[in-house]
């Protein structure tokens, strides 16, 4: 995340990629933290208790410890933290400065604008791929910048063409071979060929 606070603030540079969470938790129906409050120095839990302490870790990320009297009885603590034998929930989240580029990124990322740029990113990707694994754009025979240039060039001329020809006579495009559980489940006609 240094990257993208310095990205920010130095160059006015804009990195744009998916921020995934921490999945296991999330997808398992945890909330996260709902809000904080960096100048008190408290977060509020989901059930709206508010933490008891905050500090630095090890690893630079700022730790919300919640107290045992307000976690134990709550009534949505099984959804909220996996400490075991009535132990009190712990929160760790990064500093604010990154904290809050990463609220700003989760919260770009629900719209329409950033999955059209991020779908304009894929494709480049896709292209950078095809070039490096085609005809192995990352690697050079020569030594002189000039000789470099043209294989550079000339690699790109390639690219183009075979995706040129690939538009305009898509037949010629190979099927992909089944897998081999596709190919198990057609035997056994358990799937249409």
């Amino acid at each position: 995340m240094p990257i993208l606070r310095a990205a920010r603030t130095c160059v006015a540079l804009r990195l744009l990629g998916q921020l995934l969470l921490s999945l296991a938790f999330i997808l398992a129906g945890h909330p996260t933290c709902s809000s904080v409050d960096w100048q008190a120095g408290t977060a509020r839990c989901p059930a709206g208790a508010l933490s008891r302490s905050m500090k630095r870790d090890d690893r630079g990320l700022i730790r919300f410890a919640f107290s045992r009297h307000d976690c134990a009885p709550c009534p949505v603590r099984d959804q909220c933290t996996r400490a075991k034998n009535g132990a009190a929930r712990n929160i760790a989240i990064h500093p604010q400065p990154v904290h809050e580029a990463r609220a700003r990124a989760l919260q770009a990322q629900g719209t329409d604008e950033w999955l059209a740029t991020y779908n304009a990113r894929a494709g480049i990707e896709g292209t950078i791929s095809q070039a490096v694994r085609g005809p192995g754009l990352r690697h050079t025979g020569y030594r002189s910048l000039p000789e470099v240039h043209l294989q550079n060039v000339l690699t790109g001329l390639a690219l183009n063409l075979t995706r040129l020809g690939a538009y305009f006579n898509p037949s010629t495009n190979p099927t992909t071979r089944p897998s081999k559980v596709r190919a198990l489940c057609t035997a056994h006609a358990l799937a249409a060929a």
